[in-house]
C-alpha cells in the first residue's frame, strides 16, 4: 500500500502507466502540464488500439491521452485553454506563476499555450552571467537551405550556423549551459554528425565536441527528451525546407512542442530556421512574431508608463538590446549574384500591427516625411503604404531610444522603408519600362539574361532598375520629351539613377549582418522622401518615393 502517490510529468505519461500505482494508493497528487509534449505512443500500443474496436473503448484510443488529462477531467477547479479548435481544453489548477524563463520565451509560452493567464516571476541574468552568452538577445536566425531528403530534415546550412554559435559559446565559456533541441530525430542525428565533422576539419576550433556529444550530459536531443530540463541558452534547430516532402513534418510540429522547446531556455533562445518554410506552421510563425517584436512592444510600454526619468532611461537601454537584427528576416538574393536583395516584412508587420493600431501620426510627424496628411499616402499601393506607415511609427518610437543608445541597430526599422522603396519602384516602373524597352536584356549577358518584356517580378529589383536607367537615360528622356514632359530629360534620368543608387547601396548595407547605424537610416530616408538641397549640376529632384511616380507616364 502507498499512502500518497505523486505522479510527476503526468502530461507525458500514458494513462495505463499509472494504473498499478494508483490502485495501491490512498490518495494521489497528479503534477503535469497538458500544454507540454504529449505521451510517446509506441508502435505495439498503436496495434493494440486498432485491435480493440468496441465503442466503449473509443474515448480511450486517442494518442494524446495522459494521466494529467484524466486528472484534469475530474478536477472541479480550473479553466478552459484554447487549443486552436472550437473545443478548448479543460485544465485543472492551471499554472499561473511562471518562474522558469524571461521574455521572450515567457511571452511565447504564455501566448501560444496559456491564453495569456500566466504572471512572470523570473529574475533576469546577472551582468557577468549575461556577458558569457552567445548573443545579447534571443532571436530568430534566418537560414535557408535544402534538407537531406528521404524524410531526413537536416539542413547543412543550418548546421553551419550552429557551429558558428558554438564557436562563440565556447570562446566565452569552456562549459556553456547550452542545449541544441530539434523537433526531429533526423535533425538531431544530423547536427551531431555535422559537429563531429566540423571539429575534425577545424583542429583549431574552440568547440569541445566531447562536451557537446557526451551521451550522459545530453546537450543535444529532441524536444521530448528535454522535458523537465532547462539551460541558460537553447538553440532550437528546426531543419526542413520548402519542398512538398517536408510539408508534413512542418505541420506535425504543434503548440506543445514549441512551448516546451522555448521554455527550456532560461535566458536566451536562438531559433534557426527558414521563415518561408515555417509559415505553414501557425505556432512557429507566432513564435517568430513574438521574437521579432517583443522588444519593440516593451519599448512602447515603457514610453507609455509614468515612471521617473532615470528609471525610464535604464529600462529603454535594456529593452533596446532585444531589437531584432536583420538576420532575423528572410532576405532574397538574386541568383545572378549581383548583390541585389529583397526583404520580406509581411510577418513583421503582422506582429506589430495590433500594437501600433491605435498609434496616430501627428501632422508634424507626417510633415517630416513630406506628407501634409494621411490622405497623401493614398497614392501608394496598400503594401507600400503599410510599410511606410509602420516604418514612420517605429522611427518616432525608437528616436528617443537612439539618443540613449548610439549603438542601437536601426535595421528593424529601416527594412520597412527598404521594402516600401522596392515595391514602389516596381509598381511605378515595371509595366512602363516593359512597354518602352521590351527588347532590353537584364540579368547579365549569359544564359541567365532575359528580355525585359519576359522578365518575372522577382528579376526586377532595385539594382536592375538602376542599370536600366543608367544605360537607357537618353532613350527614356527622348520618350518623355515627345510625350510633353520636358522636365524628364536625360539629365533628369541620370540624377534619378544616381539618387536611387545611393538608396540601393544603403538598402544593401541594411540587408547585411552587422550594425546598421541610425545615421545611415536617416540618409536612406533623406534620399527616399526629401528633395536635393545641394542643387545638383544635373537636375534637382525630390525624394525617390515621390519622383518615381514618373514611371506611370511611360506606358
Amino acid at each position: 500500500m502507498i499512502g500518497t502517490l505523486v505522479v510527476d510529468e503526468a502530461g507525458q505519461a500514458q494513462p495505463q502507466m499509472a494504473l498499478g500505482a494508483l490502485f495501491r494508493s490512498r490518495r494521489a497528487v497528479i503534477v503535469g502540464d497538458p500544454k507540454q509534449v504529449e505521451p510517446v505512443v509506441t508502435d505495439d500500443l498503436l496495434l493494440l488500439r486498432k485491435a480493440y474496436t468496441d465503442d466503449v473503448l473509443r474515448p480511450y484510443k486517442r494518442k494524446t491521452l495522459s494521466v494529467q488529462g484524466f486528472a484534469d477531467g475530474m478536477n472541479r477547479f480550473g479553466t478552459y485553454l484554447d487549443n486552436g479548435s472550437d473545443y478548448p481544453d479543460w485544465t485543472g489548477c492551471p499554472l499561473l506563476v511562471h518562474r522558469r524563463c524571461i521574455s521572450p520565451m515567457y511571452d511565447i509560452s504564455n501566448e501560444i499555450s496559456y491564453n495569456g493567464i500566466m504572471k512572470q516571476q523570473t529574475r533576469p541574468p546577472k551582468p557577468a552571467q549575461a556577458a558569457k552568452f552567445i548573443c545579447g538577445n534571443s532571436q530568430w536566425i534566418q537560414v535557408k537551405g535544402k534538407e537531406n531528403g528521404s524524410k531526413d530534415h537536416f539542413v547543412k546550412e543550418q548546421g553551419r550556423k550552429v557551429c558558428e554559435l558554438l564557436e562563440t559559446a565556447f570562446s566565452n565559456n569552456p562549459e556553456p549551459s547550452l542545449y541544441i533541441i530539434s523537433p526531429f530525430t533526423t535533425v538531431v542525428s544530423g547536427i551531431k554528425k555535422y559537429i563531429e565533422s566540423y571539429c575534425r576539419m577545424h583542429p583549431q576550433t574552440k568547440i569541445k565536441k566531447e562536451y557537446m556529444l557526451d551521451y550522459e550530459k545530453k546537450k543535444i536531443g529532441t524536444v521530448h527528451t528535454f522535458q523537465g530540463k532547462e539551460a541558460d541558452e537553447v538553440i532550437f534547430l528546426l531543419g526542413c525546407d520548402d519542398s512538398a516532402e517536408a510539408g508534413g513534418a512542418v505541420k506535425w510540429v504543434n503548440r506543445n512542442i514549441v512551448n516546451v522547446a522555448a521554455t527550456r531556455a532560461k535566458f536566451r533562445l536562438y531559433v534557426i530556421g527558414d521563415e518561408e518554410t515555417w509559415q505553414a506552421s501557425q505556432c512557429v510563425s507566432m513564435a517568430k512574431e513574438i521574437l521579432d517584436t517583443y522588444a519593440i512592444k516593451e519599448i512602447k510600454s515603457i514610453l507609455d508608463r509614468d515612471i521617473p526619468e532615470q528609471e525610464r532611461e535604464e529600462a529603454l537601454l535594456k529593452a533596446s538590446a532585444g531589437l531584432p537584427p536583420v538576420t532575423s528576416f528572410a532576405t532574397v538574393i538574386l541568383e545572378e549574384g549581383d548583390g541585389d536583395y529583397s526583404l520580406d516584412t509581411a510577418g513583421f508587420i503582422k506582429g506589430l500591427d495590433e500594437t501600433f493600431l491605435k498609434t496616430e501620426l501627428s501632422t508634424e510627424q507626417l510633415g517630416e516625411f513630406g506628407f501634409t496628411g494621411m490622405q497623401d499616402l493614398e497614392v501608394f499601393s496598400a503594401e507600400v503604404r503599410a510599410n511606410i506607415i509602420l516604418g514612420m511609427k517605429l522611427f518616432f518610437l525608437l528616436g528617443p531610444v537612439y539618443r540613449l543608445n548610439k549603438q542601437m541597430d536601426a535595421s528593424c526599422c529601416a527594412i520597412l522603408f527598404c521594402k516600401a522603396l522596392e515595391l514602389q519602384i516596381k509598381d511605378c516602373f515595371a509595366e512602363g519600362l516593359k512597354e518602352a524597352l521590351p527588347e532590353c536584356r537584364i540579368g547579365g549577358n549569359g544564359q541567365g539574361s532575359v528580355l525585359l518584356k519576359d522578365a518575372k517580378s522577382r528579376k526586377l529589383m532595385l539594382g536592375t532598375f538602376g542599370r536600366i536607367f543608367r544605360n537607357y537615360k537618353e532613350e527614356l528622356g527622348r520618350r518623355m520629351e515627345m510625350a510633353g514632359y520636358d522636365r524628364y530629360d536625360a539629365l533628369w534620368w541620370s540624377a534619378f539613377e544616381e539618387k536611387l543608387g545611393e538608396c540601393t547601396r544603403r538598402r544593401n548595407k541594411c540587408c547585411h549582418a552587422g550594425l546598421f547605424e541610425w545615421e545611415e537610416q536617416v540618409l536612406l530616408l533623406d534620399g527616399m522622401f526629401k528633395a536635393d538641397l545641394d542643387g545638383r549640376e544635373k537636375r534637382k529632384i525630390g525624394g525617390i518615393m515621390f519622383e518615381s511616380e514618373v514611371g506611370r507616364k511611360l506606358g
